[in-house]
């Protein structure tokens, strides 16, 4: 959806060629949150936030937000509950 609407911007997801790399520095980023949703035994999707503390400002206080950059879930799992 997004590399064809914007492809100036966004890469194709279906290139494998730094998945596992990626995969690898963001389950080891202390502030990374991943989930996993299954059916059975087969994987179905995926949803990927970081934390991330915001320091006060002249404007707002101190808080901590949560930043959700990927959901996907197989299109033949979609609408079934």
């Amino acid at each position: 959806l997004h590399p064809t609407a914007m492809p100036w911007r966004f890469k194709d997801p279906h290139d494998q060629s730094t998945s596992t790399a990626i995969v690898r520095d963001l389950m080891a980023d202390p502030a990374a949150i991943v989930f996993l949703a299954w059916s059975g035994d087969v994987p179905c999707g995926y949803a990927y936030a970081t934390v991330s503390q915001r320091p006060e400002t002249a404007h707002s206080h101190a808080y901590t937000c949560v930043i959700l950059h990927h959901l996907s879930v197989d299109p033949t799992r979609r609408r079934i509950g």
